[in-house]
């Protein structure tokens, strides 16, 4: 599922939209919160952004946004 979500994203991140081979996969909805690994829930985040999500700089509803403006996805 990581290799889908990465390439789905153009091996960039979603929210800065760097270019890296070192992307983390985040889950927009966390598991432990009942969330899914499923490409609706799944986005690519730089190692900054990913720090910044989990620091509540940057808001799942916000990564949520932007995956849907993107994909379609509802």
């Amino acid at each position: 599922m990581l290799i889908e979500v990465h390439l789905r994203d153009g091996c960039e991140c979603l929210y800065c939209g760097e270019k890296t081979v070192q992307l983390d996969t985040h889950h927009i909805k966390l598991r432990s919160q009942g969330g899914h690994d499923i490409l609706e829930n799944l986005v690519s985040l730089c190692w900054n952004c990913h720090r910044r999500v989990h620091d509540a700089e940057i808001k799942a509803e916000e990564l949520r946004e932007i995956l849907n403006k993107k994909y379609g996805y509802c």
